[in-house]
């Protein structure tokens, strides 16, 4: 089985290694994550073997919708998540590492702050 690859990308670098700590200690050697803090360097290492990316809403000054399409003509299989900073994306990944095809919203809240597609 192929190994998960999760690709982070926000303009905090500080967050950036945050949540690639917590991620890869959740996951161990389940998924391999790698982290950007810049979308032009980023871009050049998404795939098609990309699975998922966690996506800040506002990157280089560019829309996440925008960036999420640019994303998505390089690897239109990999999953999108938006995040932003006070947020805990863990379950959305477990979700994709287990190759689940639905995520679940479990409070209002997280459907005005998340926003995850395929």
């Amino acid at each position: 089985m192929e190994t998960p690859q999760l690709v982070i990308l926000a303009d905090n670098a500080l967050l950036v290694a945050g949540l690639r700590h917590h991620l890869a200690s959740r996951f161990s050697n389940r998924i391999s994550i790698k982290g950007y803090c810049d979308l032009k360097n980023c871009l050049k290492h998404i795939n098609e073997h990309t699975t998922a990316v966690v996506l800040d809403y506002i990157i280089d000054n560019k829309n996440g919708k925008v960036v999420a399409s640019m994303i998505k003509a390089l690897a239109p299989a990999a999953k999108i998540i938006f995040y932003a900073s006070k947020e805990d994306v863990s379950e959305e990944v477990n979700r994709i590492v287990n190759k689940e095809e639905f995520f679940v919203i479990t409070r209002p809240s997280d459907y005005k702050q998340r926003l995850v597609f395929s």
